[in-house]
């Protein structure tokens, strides 16, 4: 990316990888319609539209971003176009890639949810999936991520991008901390690994108690009872098993169309938690992702 800044760690890793022209997987979803990107020889991204529109405004919104993926591949050979259009839930056929001009159409996702639209691109998506061609690598759509175009896009330009992730709860706690939506125990969380595990008995009580998901009566009196060393290795135990796997989890990151090809190479490749936490600095005061 001819933005980015390579003396941060993961931006580094982003223009090495981007360099490298890694395979990556990504989907974007219109907050109205569906339509769908494709990578060619990798997965590929889905674009939706999701709310109400006259057509004359829905059209040329549709043909604006679809335009500005050919002339992100044009500026820049590193990013292929793989956007596909989808129009419906039931549609059989895609574009690989879709080009504007998009001829008119009714679309089958009006008004539907960011969680409608995941659970379509998950069940109809992937290998094997709707929209794969097995006599090519990799060439299906991704069913690991989304984009939406909604009526936010045509005031700000700008798409939500919808992937999903295996993350652990330590790295959902960073998350929320990151955008100030976090609560006591990510707070108390993250002061205990940075310090390992040096904090007041008060608040070390406090996050041995709130750690579990599905506690108990019986849980509750036996933390009640821990002592502070038992309280610590309760902690120290629940974050090891933690940090052996994680959980699929979607996360929501917009991103302006001029560069949105390019930042879905990115996201996709370091992951969108690592996004959100690492990167914050490249987003606006209204969240929106502009480097």
């Amino acid at each position: 990316h001819s933005q980015l800044k390579t003396g941060h760690p993961v931006r580094s890793a982003i223009h090495k990888q981007l360099n490298g022209r890694l395979v990556l997987r990504w989907v974007t979803t219109w907050e109205s319609l569906l339509l769908y990107v494709l990578y060619f020889h990798l997965a590929s991204f889905c674009i939706m539209w999701r709310l109400e529109a006259s057509w004359s405004k829905f059209w040329y919104i549709i043909n604006s971003v679809l335009r500005s993926a050919a002339l992100e591949t044009e500026e820049d050979e590193d990013f292929e176009n793989r956007w596909s259009l989808i129009q419906h839930p039931d549609q059989q056929a895609v574009a690989k890639p879709s080009i504007a001009p998009a001829d008119p159409f009714q679309s089958g996702f009006l008004d539907a949810s960011v969680a409608v639209l995941q659970d379509f691109v998950i069940k109809r998506c992937g290998e094997n999936g709707f929209g794969h061609d097995n006599d090519v690598y990799m060439d299906w759509l991704a069913n690991d991520a989304f984009g939406v175009i909604d009526a936010r896009t045509a005031q700000d330009n700008t798409i939500l991008f919808c992937v999903r992730e295996n993350v652990d709860a330590i790295q959902q706690a960073e998350v929320r901390l990151a955008w100030n939506k976090g609560g006591r125990s990510d707070e108390l969380l993250s002061r205990y690994i940075k310090n390992g595990g040096d904090m007041d008995d008060q608040d070390i009580t406090f996050l041995v108690e709130n750690l579990a998901n599905n506690k108990d009566d019986a849980t509750e009196a036996s933390v009640a009872d821990l002592e502070l060393d038992e309280a610590k290795q309760k902690i120290n135990d629940w974050i090891d098993l933690e940090q052996q796997g994680g959980r699929p989890r979607w996360f929501e990151i917009r991103t302006i169309v001029e560069n949105a090809m390019k930042n879905s190479y990115g996201i996709s490749n370091i992951g969108p938690a690592a996004v959100l936490t690492e990167m914050k600095d490249e987003f606006d005061e209204d969240g929106v992702m502009r480097y």
